[in-house]
Order: structure tokens, then sequence, then C-alpha cells
């Protein structure tokens, strides 16, 4: 199989930083790691004034590049970035492999489900495959489900010289053609010909259908409430859609139950929709201290 390139931008990740880098080094075809440490214009409240992490996220990346066996596989890219599109084109700069794969921190795969994308991208000469997020809420043994959580965020795809992000994560060719859909296809999830889709039923779709399972495994919804009320501000200030204030904001994260669906506005979660996980996790978060925590009682 050819080796592939993983890409993560990061801020204010200690969460989870050390054990998803500890964790995705033993996928013995991911040769590269790149992150792009920082802050973006509109995020700059959570950083220093330097524009890096305030939790020793840095410090951490630089922890795991020293001690792990494989370690050399990371490579660091920190500063201030106008954006999250110029982050993304940071590393873009530095993939030296024909595959990448997105990770974010608080993103984990499995290595058998990921392996097998990778493999079955490379055999059909595919663009890109899109798969589904287990989203883990408020602890590592309780998942949530949402209408607006979409299950189409690209995260493993080919990679070629001249290809950039139109936006955030919206990947072009260098003709400037999303690799993942264009207009035809979009309005009814039918995505272009060469993306293999594990995430709709193949009665939705007109793309390549295989017969496994992928998931990412998300615990971004699990996070503290600190990251929460940060994040908040953040999607405050890039969309424009809430007119609270960033005090009104945090205080609502800070003294409200994350079971309040105001707490992420538009992309809130029904509690009614909760369910205890009973499967396994990835071998990062088993090693994680939170793993055996439940702040939900059934």
């Amino acid at each position: 199989m050819q080796k592939v390139t993983a890409c993560m931008i990061a801020l204010n990740e200690s969460e989870f930083i050390e054990q998803n880098l500890r964790h995705h080094l033993g996928f013995k075809w991911i040769d590269q790691i790149i992150v792009v440490e920082g802050a973006v214009n509109k995020y700059m409240h959570a950083a220093n004034k330097h524009g890096h992490s305030k939790d020793g996220t840095l410090e951490l990346i630089k922890k795991v590049q020293k001690e792990h066996p494989e370690g050399r596989k990371i490579e660091l890219y920190s500063g201030k970035w106008k954006d999250k599109r110029e982050q993304r084109h940071e590393y873009i700069k530095h993939i030296r492999n024909g595959w990448m794969l997105l990770i974010d921190a608080d993103e984990f795969y499995m290595e058998k489900e990921i392996r097998r994308v990778a493999e079955a991208a490379q055999e059909k000469n595919a663009t890109c495959v899109i798969y589904p997020h287990l989203h883990f809420w408020h602890d590592f043994w309780h998942v949530g489900y949402a209408k607006h959580w979409h299950k189409t965020q690209l995260r493993f795809s080919r990679f070629e010289k001249g290809w950039d992000y139109k936006v955030h994560y919206t990947l072009r060719d260098q003709h400037g053609k999303n690799i993942q859909w264009d207009k035809t296809h979009k309005p009814s999830r039918w995505y272009t010909q060469n993306t293999i889709n594990l995430a709709y039923p193949a009665s939705d779709l007109g793309a390549n259908i295989l017969d496994f399972d992928c998931s990412i495994y998300h615990y971004g919804y699990a996070r503290n409430r600190e990251y929460v009320a940060d994040k908040l501000m953040f999607y405050k200030r890039r969309d424009k859609k809430s007119k609270a204030s960033d005090a009104d904001l945090r205080k609502l994260v800070e003294h409200s139950s994350w079971f309040d669906a105001r707490w992420f506005e538009g992309i809130n979660c029904d509690p009614k929709t909760v369910k205890k996980f009973k499967g396994m996790h990835p071998g990062g978060i088993q090693a994680h201290p939170r793993h055996s925590e439940y702040l939900i009682r059934d």
C-alpha cells in the first residue's frame, strides 16, 4: 500500500493531542504527520500573545516528537494564521505523499477500519472516501445524534501538487473543481463518481458503495467547558449569526447543562437521541485518563 500523510491543525488541544499523536504514530502506513499549530485571527481570544495555545499543546507535540520511537514522523509548523484555509495551505506545502488523511486532535481511528479505506481508495483509484462520525457526547460512553451533524466532511483523499482549499474543508483540484461534489450532484447527495461513500445507503447515492464500515471517533463534544466556550465565541465571530455577547456565551456554557440545546447554536443535540456506547474505543482513547469516567447516569 502507498504511504499516507496525516494532517492536523491544532489550538488548545491538550485534552487529546498527546494520546492522538501516539496512537496514530503506530500506523505504519502513515509515514508523515504534519501539525499546524496556532490561532486564526478570529480565535486570538483563546491564544497567548504570540498566537500559540495557552494550555501547553505546543509543548506536548514537541514532547511526543522527542520521546516516541516514531516521533520523527511529526513535522510541526506553528504561528499566527489569517484563517483555517491558510492553516490548511501550510500543511499542503509540505505533503510528500499522494494520499492525505485529515485528523483533528479530538478525532481517532481504528487502525483496521481506516487502513481498509486507504486500501480501497488506492485499489479503485478513487479521488476521496467519505465516512461518518461517531459523536461522543459529554463523556466517552454516550453517543449523540443531531440532523445538523452531517456525514460528509472530507477526511481521506488523493493529493496532487496544485490542489488547494477554496474554504476550510473544500478541497479542489488544479482546475478549481471540487473533488468531493459538484453543483449537479450535491442537492440530491449524489457525489462525483470518483468518490467512495460509506456514509449513506446505496439508494441515496450515485457513487461507489463498499460493504465495510469506517467511523471517525469524535470526542469534541466531550470537551471541557472552557474549550466549548472558546469555540462558541469563534463560531459567533466567524458566522456572525449570534447576537449574544462573549460574556453571555461563556456564562451559558459555564452555568448550564450541556443538554441545554442552546449551548452550541445550530448544531445542537437532542438529549432524547443520546445512546449508551457499547463498543470499543481506539487505543489512544483507552489510554486516556477520562476513559472510565461516566458523566451521564443512565
